[in-house]
């Protein structure tokens, strides 16, 4: 499984040695400790923003906060990052796990610290500070607090799982039907993700090269008409992506959960379809899939795979 994600928030202003000392803590946390480290960058922009701060905190499974000293306040005491104090609000509304220090002579649990009842450990010389940082990560990790083997992420399967199951026609009479299942795995080692719904975003028809209108609507999971899910911490669920009837032709079928019939997503003849999925999660990124799916000449001729590239 790749690293869990660490996001560093650390002041870097231009002409001090706060970039290096971060880019020496970035780099032993990912050669010492095995993480995937993220280095904040002051980037004010709102492309910035959304495209490299805002996501790589939605991405992180820890935060490292390094509260550098500022400007000095009116009672002799000093303010911290104004920056890394902002991402440290987003961290904590995100509920990533928060490992923070400060240096000495900025005033403790000021601005987000003593919103959230921070208890910040204390560094007094700069140059000790990734002695300081990389001996508490080990120490968590030594606790078990913290874990290389998570990932705050909805993985898709691609391996599919066959059942057959009796199903019931609209005239009333049985047949066996043929059901592909695409497993959805928590990556996270603690945490379960909760109100996971299911949508085919986009079908693409590779034959013609059309792509086909397709409308929101929750897919069913397996074992349950419930759209929203829990899936548990390190746990997955199966995904009801396509289903044929036996000895018919064959037609692949999605299992939305709908009182309607313009909801339905079409069913899929004799073809080659790339289909792109998404999970959508109340505390999880949305997770984001392509599958190709072919549908062959016979009922239970069904292939799954992922698309090259």
């Amino acid at each position: 499984m790749s690293k869990a994600r660490v996001f560093l928030s650390c002041g870097q202003i231009a002409g001090r040695d706060e970039p290096a000392i971060a880019r020496e803590i970035a780099r032993r946390l990912e050669n010492e400790c095995g993480f995937q480290c993220y280095i904040a960058v002051d980037d004010h922009s709102s492309i910035g923003l959304r495209a490299n701060i805002f996501r790589q905190l939605e991405l992180a499974d820890y935060f490292v906060f390094i509260d550098f000293i500022r400007e000095e306040l009116k009672d002799g005491d000093h303010r911290g990052s104004l920056f890394s104090h902002q991402e440290l609000a987003i961290a904590s509304y995100l509920e990533i796990a928060i490992l923070p220090f400060q240096e000495s002579g900025v005033k403790i649990r000021d601005g987000m610290l003593g919103v959230i009842h921070g208890n910040a450990l204390p560094f007094y010389n700069r140059a000790d500070l990734p002695d300081v940082v990389i001996n508490e990560v080990k120490k968590q990790l030594r606790k078990g607090d913290w874990t290389i083997s998570t990932r705050n992420e909805l993985s898709f399967g691609v391996t599919p799982i066959v059942e057959e199951h009796p199903v019931i026609m609209a005239d009333g009479s049985s047949r066996c039907a043929r059901y592909v299942l695409i497993p959805v795995r928590n990556l996270h080692h603690r945490r379960a993700a909760v109100q996971c719904y299911a949508y085919v975003e986009r079908i693409r028809n590779l034959e013609s090269g059309e792509d086909i209108s397709v409308r929101t609507i929750e897919l069913k999971w397996g074992g349950t008409f419930i759209p929203g899910i829990r899936i548990a911490a390190q746990g997955e669920r199966l995904l009801t992506v396509l289903s044929t009837i036996c000895d018919a032709p064959p037609l692949g079928r999605f299992h939305a959960i709908t009182d309607s019939e313009h909801f339905q997503p079409p069913s899929l003849p004799k073809g080659i379809y790339d289909l792109s999925f998404a999970i959508t999660s109340e505390n999880f990124p949305t997770a984001q899939k392509w599958l190709r799916v072919e549908i062959g000449d016979r009922w239970d001729e069904i292939a799954i795979s992922e698309p090259p590239g």
